[in-house]
């Protein structure tokens, strides 16, 4: 017998998936198609299933958490974050090569930060605002750029003023910071 709990969260899901599958079929029958081809192109255009490896690797160099990280190409980056012995901010930084499961030390952070904001563009990875220092840290405007093609550090243009814990994304060739928290550490911005 399935418990309560788990007979609900499936019936969220199917519901969420119905609901999700009804949305797209709305958008199909708008433009006017027979059933049978709109349950095909629902088939064919639906976001893929994303599937979940989990493995042993080799262990990171440190043991760390609050951490930047990125994917380029087929590496995962690690930068800076808080070292486990206490809350205190490193400027370390690594890469993880799945294809030898093997950890590459590479160009520290400028600063010790924590709670960065992280984009890729290409081959480059952007890291704008965080804290900075041990905890509690303080905000910083300051944005970097990581060439990971010759291992090394530029800084950026400035954001407008000093923001933790906020998002950082590329969208087509631009750059998007927004929200966060402000240098309070308590107060969220509103945009």
């Amino acid at each position: 017998m399935v418990a309560t709990r788990n007979r609900r969260t499936v019936l969220v899901a199917l519901s969420i998936g119905f609901l999700l599958g009804a949305v797209s079929m709305r958008v199909y029958s708008s433009l006017n198609l027979k059933l049978r081809e709109r349950i095909r192109l629902y088939r064919e255009y639906r976001p893929p299933r994303v599937r979940l490896d989990c493995a042993s690797v080799a262990s990171s160099p440190i043991q760390r958490f609050e951490a930047a990280t990125a994917v380029v190409g087929d590496r995962l980056y690690l930068f800076g974050g808080f070292e486990t012995r206490g809350l205190r901010a490193t400027t370390r930084s690594d890469r993880y090569d799945p294809a030898t499961d093997s950890w590459t030390r590479i160009a520290d952070l400028p600063v010790p930060v924590t709670h960065a904001g992280i984009a890729v563009d290409g081959t480059f990875v952007w890291v704008a605002g965080g804290f900075v220092g041990d905890n509690p840290g303080t905000a910083t405007d300051s944005v970097w750029r990581y060439d990971s093609v010759n291992d090394r550090w530029e800084p950026g243009p400035s954001l407008p003023e000093p923001r933790a814990s906020a998002p950082l994304v590329r969208h087509r060739r631009s750059l998007h910071f927004f929200g966060g928290l402000r240098s309070d550490r308590t107060t969220d911005s509103g945009d």
